[in-house]
């Protein structure tokens, strides 16, 4: 094997490798053993997991991309919340693999059912959301202000926060339009319900926040003194993105308020009425953010520069 090949492989050679590397395997072994627990749900979910991150391997392994370790380890510790929580349970809603003695579900770390954690502890939900959240948030923050050093963007830390965050909020909103289309269309998927969602919407933004905060405060790479961007002018990727993040943050941020403040949680009707709204708002921004990327208009703007 010549040098080059084996920088290829090496784990040391750049910082995104060893977690990505441990990640997969976690994954695979969780689904494994799962498997022979007859816990097809969890085991398919590993598999999916682990099928994911290996993509999002091949797509870092060079370095390029400079997105920090943290931000992996902290998707790391949400990921196992995730797959490990759920696989706490038992696929005929015995008692768990840590039931011991005279545990009784919801003691510990002794669950029943097919949702493990999740079946027994509302918090595992919240602090999954949560962690997940912070995690992307502090890497898209970072993965922005770099973005901005190599483009000469110059773009200021109030808009650094804003991407963190925005686009973090946008992600993890999709999943929950996901677990609307598997519900409703589908019938596959029942986690739905507004109190799920809105408590799960709470934990997305306030993680998000945090993490946005956390990669501003954390990371100084090549910082130099940039205008703001009201001076200087939006760059056409962020505003093209914005077009698609501002108006889900915008309807996130009144969930919430609708959650914590009018204390409407109660009322199920809200679930199908809030996610037919961040449904259309996510597939419209989504469609419209694409028009302003692809469309006449940014066409007219390459020929012109």
């Amino acid at each position: 094997m010549n040098a080059d090949a084996a920088s290829r492989w090496d784990l040391r050679a750049v910082p995104e490798r060893l977690p990505v590397v441990i990640i997969v395997t976690s994954f695979l072994i969780i689904g494994i053993w799962d498997h022979f627990r007859d816990l097809t749900l969890w085991r398919n979910y590993s598999f999916v997991g682990a099928i994911m991150f290996s993509i999002l391997g091949a797509i870092v392994w060079d370095g390029r991309y400079m997105i920090p370790r943290t931000a992996f380890w902290l998707g790391y510790v949400a990921y196992m919340l995730h797959f490990v929580g759920g696989s706490l349970g038992a696929a005929d809603r015995g008692p768990g693999p840590f039931c011991f003695g005279d545990l009784e579900p919801g003691q510990w770390l002794c669950a029943d059912g097919v949702n493990g954690m999740y079946h027994v502890h509302d918090i595992w939900d919240r602090l999954t959301h949560g962690t997940a959240s912070l995690a992307g948030g502090y890497g898209m923050t970072i993965s922005w202000r770099r973005i901005s050093n190599a483009h000469g963007y110059g773009l200021s830390d109030a808009m650094l926060f804003w991407l963190g965050a925005s686009l973090t909020i946008s992600l993890t909103n999709s999943f929950e339009v996901y677990e609307f289309f598997g519900k409703t269309w589908f019938g596959t998927i029942d986690q739905g319900g507004y109190h799920n969602t809105a408590g799960d919407l709470v934990s997305n933004v306030l993680g998000s926040c945090a993490g946005a905060m956390l990669g501003l405060m954390l990371d100084r790479r090549e910082v130099s003194s940039f205008p703001s961007v009201a001076k200087a002018g939006m760059p056409k990727p962020v505003r093209d993105l914005t077009i698609w993040t501002a108006p889900i943050v915008v309807v996130n941020l009144a969930a919430v308020v609708d959650y914590l403040v009018l204390r409407r949680a109660d009322v199920e009707s809200n679930y199908d009425q809030l996610m037919t709204l961040l449904t259309i708002v996510t597939l419209g921004g989504l469609a419209l953010m694409l028009l302003a990327m692809f469309g006449p208009s940014a066409k007219r703007e390459q020929e012109e520069e």
